[in-house]
């Protein structure tokens, strides 16, 4: 009975004394597949999320730019009496990135000018928009419409130059200066020029006009071309610069729309189905015109993960006088 007892002991002391060292590496060998398992998962679950979230900021980049491209596409042309360039689009390319600019023109003043003086080819100075006394060969709406407030300036200058120094952009002190278009329907030609002071006629003074940048370079518009249109316009240029989609108003210093845009191509489609990637809107063509076609590419970064996106949307401009 005694030797039956000490035999049970030493076995009960042997199944307590723990796991083989065998087991042990093996139990350490499945641990560590298993965390590196569910690691790997962790990790490839965090890489996900963080492209998905990069793809979203793209997107949602790329869609502000087009709502807002669109936005001033739209509203181009608003006030004009003609298209008078109120879209102009310019080809460009780098390699093989689009790198277009796209010009929009809208009137600010609901009350365009003729042109009643011939504008040389060059450096002219002075832009005559109407004649007092017999206007002789010129067509009657170059007669002008007198100084009915007693200010000095003929009225319909008067309407500009009071818009020009409230609403004006701020050149250096007082001076206000605002953006004018030049257009010719008979040839298509526009020109814009920098207006910044006005003539103040004496009651002998026959000519009428303001006065515009020197330096200003443009074409030969001659008066006998009536109706040749004269307007105080705002124009916008979208364009690349340094990798952002920048935007410009009336010369003025680049404003970003958008970051991380590799290509922007704007193109005109007209009605028979061409494809224009260099327009000009003329009185020709813009019964042809169905929109304009923009087309961004950009690329968003987040947590060092990138995505590139490609959207594209077509806008209609106004139609005149709208």
């Amino acid at each position: 009975m005694a030797g039956g007892s000490t035999a049970s002991r030493r076995s009960s002391a042997s199944s307590s004394d723990g796991f083989t060292l065998t087991e042990t590496l093996v139990a350490l060998a499945v641990g560590a597949v298993v965390l590196g398992a569910a690691f790997g998962v962790g990790m490839g679950t965090r890489d996900t999320v963080f492209a998905d979230q990069s793809r979203g900021a793209n997107e949602q980049n790329l869609r502000s730019t087009l709502e807002y491209v669109g936005l001033e596409l739209r509203d181009a042309g608003h006030l004009m009496s003609k298209p008078a360039a109120s879209v102009e689009v310019i080809d460009g390319r780098t390699g093989s990135r689009d790198t277009d600019t796209l010009i929009l023109r809208r009137s600010l003043v609901d009350a365009p000018a003729k042109l009643c003086g011939n504008i040389t080819a060059g450096w002219e100075r002075y832009v005559t928009l109407g004649v007092r006394g017999d206007p002789q060969d010129l067509p009657l709406d170059c007669v002008t419409t007198g100084d009915n407030d007693g200010s000095g300036y003929d009225d319909l200058i008067d309407l500009w130059r009071n818009y020009r120094l409230t609403n004006g952009v701020p050149r250096g002190g007082d001076a206000r200066t605002l953006q004018i278009l030049i257009y010719e329907p008979s040839t298509g030609n526009s020109d814009t020029l920098t207006y910044f002071d006005e003539e103040k006629a004496a009651p002998t003074d026959r000519w009428v006009g303001i006065t515009t940048r020197a330096g200003a370079r443009f074409q030969y518009y001659p008066r006998f071309n009536n109706p040749i249109t004269v307007s105080v316009v705002e124009e916008r240029r979208f364009f690349l610069q340094n990798g952002d989609l920048v935007m410009t108003l009336n010369g003025g210093p680049a404003q970003t729309v958008a970051a991380g845009v590799e290509s922007f191509d704007a193109a005109a489609l007209l009605t028979d189905g061409t494809v224009m990637n260099g327009f000009r809107m003329t009185s020709r063509n813009s019964g042809a015109l169905e929109g304009v076609r923009i087309t961004v590419r950009a690329t968003a970064k987040l947590k060092g993960r990138s995505s590139t996106g490609v959207m594209s949307n077509t806008f209609t401009p106004r139609t005149p006088n709208e």
